[in-house]
This record gives structure tokens, sequence and C-alpha cells, in this order.
């Protein structure tokens, strides 16, 4: 699978720095400021795995619990169909799929296939933890 990032996000640029240089003291100090110490592993993991299935089908298919690529509910018909991904309890990952142009391909109404998507667009990295502190 093709991982393209959105760099006009500040969340997802750090994200990928991070991700193109685990071993980076500048990226790490940076991902550490931004998402915390204990994704830093999580975050990895979950790249490696993205990368490693050719389409979110295939990568749905190994891993059925808390990793597992879902859809956004909710929006506009005329909306692109975001889709997510849980990093950890609280923390999600979100993106569409794209063509080769980066533009988003699918509306909100798709019905279609996961072993269809091949390439995705990461749009945002936020914290939906709603636990009381």
């Amino acid at each position: 699978m093709n991982i393209i990032y959105d760099d006009s996000n500040k969340s997802v640029r750090c994200w990928k720095n991070f991700i193109e240089n685990p071993s980076g003291r500048e990226e790490i100090r940076s991902f550490k400021k931004t998402f915390g110490q204990n994704l830093i592993n999580k975050a990895v993991r979950l790249h490696e795995k993205m990368l490693g299935h050719e389409s979110v089908g295939t990568y749905n298919k190994e891993y059925k619990t808390d990793n597992q690529i879902e859809l956004v509910k909710g929006g506009k018909g005329n909306e692109e169909q975001m889709f997510k991904v849980r990093v950890d309890l609280g923390y999600r990952k979100f993106f569409c799929k794209v063509n080769k142009d980066g533009k988003c391909l699918l509306n909100k109404d798709w019905d279609g296939d996961f072993y269809d998507i091949d390439t995705i667009f990461v749009t945002d990295v936020n914290n939906h933890d709603y636990k009381r502190k």
C-alpha cells in the first residue's frame, strides 16, 4: 500500500518526519512533544504493517481488531469518504483514497471494496481520547 502525507497539516508532517527517520533525535523530540512517548513504537509498527500490504482489504483481513481500517461515519453526501485507523486507545489516523494526482476519489456514499484501495492520503492524526482526567 502506498502512503502519501498531507504536508500542510502540522501533526501529519510531524508524524511523517518521524516515520521516515525514527532514529533521528530532532524527529523523536518533535514526535514526543506532539503525540507523547507511548506512541513511538506503535506508530512505527502501524506504518510497517500498512506498507506490508498491497491494499486496505488485505490489511484488514490480517488485522481484525484494534488496528482495523474503518469508514468514518457522518458527513454530507458530496464530501470525500474518509477512513480511520486506531493507533492506540485515543489516537486515530485519518485518510482517504487518492489517485496519482493526490485527489481524493471516493464520495460519502461509497459502498465499494476495500481491496481496491492501494494508495491512501493521510490528512490528520489526532487524539480522540474522551476519558476524564
